[in-house]
């Protein structure tokens, strides 16, 4: 993705589309510059490329996750954390359940 100031050349009128003009619009958001519309000249909406979608999505994700876990570790006092075996057990798993579930490569 670009930044900021190249940002603001990538601004479109919502009218260009109703002029014929989308097919132009979408080939700068494939150059991985993401367009910004504006109804008014106000911004109403941002087109992205799918993978940069995927990606800022996925980085909102484990922004959540990190937050949550933080809050938990901030948040647990003296307590003392449940044993892995524990939880396996009221989950009703086994480690032969969880020995059987293929390998899932990260990237």
């Amino acid at each position: 993705m670009s930044g900021a100031a190249a940002l603001l050349d990538n601004m479109v009128p919502i009218s260009q589309f109703s002029q014929g003009k989308a097919t132009q619009v979408f080939a700068r958001v494939k150059d991985n510059d993401p367009v910004v519309v504006l109804r008014n000249n106000q911004p109403i909406g941002v087109i992205v490329t799918v993978e940069d979608y995927r990606r800022m999505s996925e980085a909102e994700e484990e922004y959540y996750l990190l937050s949550l876990t933080k809050d938990r570790l901030e948040h647990m006092d003296d307590e003392e954390p449940i044993p892995l075996e524990e939880v396996m057990r009221d989950s009703g798993i086994s480690q032969d359940e969880i020995d059987a579930i293929p390998d899932v490569e990260l990237e």
